[in-house]
């Protein structure tokens, strides 16, 4: 027993790919999802997708606690902009010609409890970024994402649970 959690241990420290053992997402480009998890490989149906920027006051809930955790920033992301109607935005200059930069609104996290899922969902990247995973999820925690936008698309897995795919845009 000593010998097989050694082993199991060893691993997971060991070879990165066992450590993040879920699935990825692939995008055919056809707007299709197909889900790439253990044995599954097939496509996924799209809940909805919006594009979002994490910005200083979405990493603090309304009681003022920094929030630690990429998940909760994500929720509380949806909560700041359903709450107070304003979308976060930055000016970006093109040619010298400024260009405002605006996270998306949806209609599915208007409530409390559907904003939860995005704090109890498992979460999948694009396969093409698996080599970074952690990365960008500790990037939302830092309130440092380098890249403009997020790109959040909730799913339906095969068993009908939902899931959330964070991709970076930029």
């Amino acid at each position: 027993m000593k010998t097989l959690f050694r082993n199991a241990l060893f691993a997971l420290l060991f070879i990165p790919g066992l450590a993040y053992a879920q699935g990825c997402i692939e995008y055919t480009g056809d707007d299709r999802l197909i889900l790439r998890d253990g044995a599954y490989y097939g496509p996924v149906t799209e809940v909805v997708t919006y594009f979002t920027l994490i910005t200083e006051r979405d990493l603090y809930n309304s009681r003022g606690e920094r929030l630690l955790d990429y998940r909760a920033i994500l929720q509380q992301d949806r909560a700041n902009l359903h709450k107070s109607g304003t979308a976060d935005s930055y000016v970006e200059y093109d040619n010298g010609e400024p260009v405002v930069i605006s996270e998306m609104s949806e209609d599915y996290f208007i409530t409390a409890q559907r904003r939860s899922l995005l704090s109890s969902a498992r979460y999948f990247q694009y396969c093409y970024a698996k080599s970074q995973t952690g990365l960008l999820e500790r990037e939302i925690e830092r309130g440092q994402v380098n890249a403009a936008l997020l790109r959040v698309s909730v799913f339906a897995l095969p068993d009908g649970e939902l899931a959330v795919l964070i991709a970076a845009v930029g």
